[in-house]
């Protein structure tokens, strides 16, 4: 007795002392700035420069610059990516420059061919940016060297596709449609050979969003595989127009592409249907469309997941409905370990954490679990509740639930102005990766704050539906 009581006294003077150093070191450090995005990177590349984690090292990195708007050090970071690198983290790393420097609005951005001309992925990435935010001259420019790059014909060929794509897309929502149709004509005919055709698929889009319907249909007859994605996004195309008539054909037409698919199920159909109506804003056919689906375990699977796409896109509307259909679809489910953590994951995205952990009590295994803490960290972290955010979290041991819990944590202890809170909770968390991330999503959410700040009557930007 009298040694565990000893023990005891010993573990808390440890940590009464790990307490008053980490104190001690807060007060030391400077935080002049706290309350600006570059404050935190700074620290994020310090952290990152000490990782181990190589991969994930060049991700951040890319993140963090391209955030902080020093885009040369962006590229240099890309540079170091070696030839060993794996398709999937370059086309990773390469979507977090294309997102941040939409976030950070380079627009204006002119690139030499002397930067990068072996990335000209790098070089697209900017590209898009600029075509995106109207400007399609600086894009054009960009993408002329593109074909400066060395690497596999096959992907920088598919580079310069969804380049080209953008950019003419951007002349077409600024009305040049004759600019548009010239720049698609920049795509290879046999980039894409039968049965799809990205050149055909891209001009049938361009004919949408001019209003050409018929056009649109006689380009897209001649492709023997049409993508359902690309036939969904007409019929939305068509649908924000008016035109009724040519939206209920367009969505025939890409469920008739799902059923091609070998493997296909009926369920996809059901799917590619509703996604089309929730992009046209009709919620009530998406959600009658999605009751459709008989096996109720699949229509809870596939609604928790589209919910959780929308939530990320920070489309609350959207992911609301597919939670509240993902709940409705669990009463008549089978309680698999799986079905009820997409239970518990419903229910916290709607902000009913009682029902979520009640939800997550039932779960057997250990990656399901996980899932389900995550969200409920997430929801807890929502509500401002950030001691039982960080304790769920916590408890998460498998990616990548690890990761989404901490950042959305750190998101909304940034956005409350809990900034020295932050900080310190930042440093407590275990390896350089931990913190680097959750420096960033520090840095994301004072620049999201700031721009809610500036938006004056509330209104957010238009976002696609998946």
């Amino acid at each position: 007795m009298k040694r565990r009581k000893r023990n005891i006294i010993i573990t808390i003077a440890v940590g009464a002392v790990v307490f008053a150093a980490v104190v001690a070191y807060l007060e030391r450090e400077d935080t002049t700035g706290i309350d600006t995005p570059a404050w935190w990177l700074e620290r994020a590349v310090r952290e990152l420069e000490s990782s181990p984690e190589d991969g994930y090292y060049y991700i951040q990195v890319l993140r963090v610059y391209a955030r902080a708007g020093d885009i040369k050090q962006a590229f240099a970071a890309v540079e170091k990516m070696t030839s060993a690198a794996q398709p999937s983290l370059v086309r990773q790393a390469l979507n977090s420059v294309r997102s941040l420097l939409r976030d950070i609005g380079i627009g204006s951005l002119r690139i030499t061919s002397r930067i990068i001309p072996s990335k000209p992925d790098c070089l697209s990435a900017i590209a898009i940016v600029q075509a995106e935010q109207g400007d399609i001259e600086g894009a054009k420019t960009t993408a002329e060297h593109l074909g400066t790059g060395q690497g596999d014909q096959d992907w920088a060929e598919g580079v310069l596709a969804q380049t080209y794509a953008a950019i003419a897309k951007a002349q077409a929502r600024k009305g040049d449609f004759d600019g548009a149709m010239e720049t698609a004509k920049r795509l290879r005919d046999d980039y894409s050979p039968p049965p799809t055709n990205a050149r055909s698929e891209l001009i049938a889009t361009l004919h949408a969003m001019e209003g050409d319907a018929a056009a649109a249909q006689v380009t897209i007859s001649a492709i023997e595989l049409p993508s359902q994605w690309m036939l969904r996004d007409i019929a939305v195309i068509l649908a924000k127009r008016g035109d009724e008539e040519n939206y209920q054909t367009f969505i025939r037409l890409a469920e008739q592409a799902v059923v091609r698919i070998p493997q296909a199920k009926q369920e996809n159909v059901l799917m590619i249907r509703s996604s089309g109506q929730a992009g046209a804003g009709d919620l009530s056919g998406a959600s009658a469309t999605i009751e459709k689906i008989v096996d109720a375990n699949s229509r809870l699977a596939l609604c928790t997941d589209r919910g959780w796409r929308c939530e990320r896109m920070r489309n609350r509307k959207l992911s609301d409905m597919y939670y509240r259909l993902a709940a409705d679809a669990a009463e008549t489910a089978e309680r698999t370990s799986e079905a009820l953590s997409n239970l518990a994951h419903a229910y916290a995205g709607l902000g009913d954490t009682e029902a979520a952990l009640a939800a997550a009590k039932e779960i057997t295994e250990g990656s399901d679990l996980s899932n389900a803490n995550c969200h409920i960290a997430i929801a807890f972290a929502q509500k401002g509740d950030f001691d039982r955010a960080k304790a769920y979290a916590k408890s998460v041991e498998h990616p990548p639930w690890t990761w989404w819990g901490r950042r959305e944590i750190a998101r909304q202890l940034a956005m409350a102005g809990q900034r020295l809170e932050l900080l310190k909770w930042i440093k407590s968390l275990p390896t350089p990766y931990d913190r680097a991330c959750a420096y960033v999503n520090a840095a994301e959410g004072i620049i999201e704050k700031n721009n809610e700040a500036k938006t004056s009557d509330g209104t957010a930007k238009e976002q696609e539906t998946e």
